[in-house]
């Protein structure tokens, strides 16, 4: 992908657009198979009310659930923590590790029902959980205005560790649509 997006000024547009769609078609299809190998959503009789076929069912739950689950948290009004214990997971299990710190929350969310049993989050939960709106303000803040600052920046300079991290900046934003995580 790296040496594709280095040297796409040597394809045509077609090929250009061949390569994105043929990318697009293969991600979707190992994410529904990873969606079926481990149980998801197709013996889900939930679904049936939805009228969906079976490929597109996990789809459908990844793309709906997640603000969904983030509204009912919001609306559930939990105590905050006020300490970063959910967003700097990776280094507060380190610590724990070396007992300095206490174990991090667990990284597994509750379920509920919206109207389909979930516990998909996206990055925005974390914050939320550890700091209420004011987390939150500052989440979407970092996302929206700082990482496109620094990909701003870092494709004035096109250097092949500029697209690696360029890379890297869109896929935590991407994948933070799904899962409780940045890092």
């Amino acid at each position: 992908l790296i040496f594709f997006i280095v040297t796409f000024n040597q394809y045509s547009r077609k090929q250009i657009i061949t390569f994105i769609l043929s990318g697009c078609i293969f991600l979707v299809g190992i994410f529904i198979l990873i969606g079926f190998l481990l149980g998801k959503g197709s013996s889900d009789s939930a679904y049936t009310k939805f009228n969906l076929p079976t490929f597109v069912q996990p789809i459908f739950l990844y793309l709906t659930s997640s603000f969904a689950y983030l509204g009912r948290l919001i609306e559930n009004n939990l105590p905050y923590s006020y300490t970063p214990e959910r967003i700097t997971y990776p280094l507060q299990k380190i610590l724990a590790g070396f007992h300095v710190a206490d174990q991090p929350p667990s990284q597994i969310l509750d379920f509920f029902s919206l109207p389909l049993l979930t516990n998909v989050g996206t990055f925005l939960e974390p914050f939320f959980q550890d700091g209420g709106r004011v987390f939150l303000v500052i989440a979407i803040i970092l996302h929206t205005f700082v990482f496109d600052k620094i990909v701003l920046r870092l494709m004035s300079n096109l250097s092949i560790a500029a697209i690696i991290i360029i890379s890297t900046l869109c896929f935590i934003n991407f994948i933070g649509f799904f899962v409780p995580k940045i890092a």
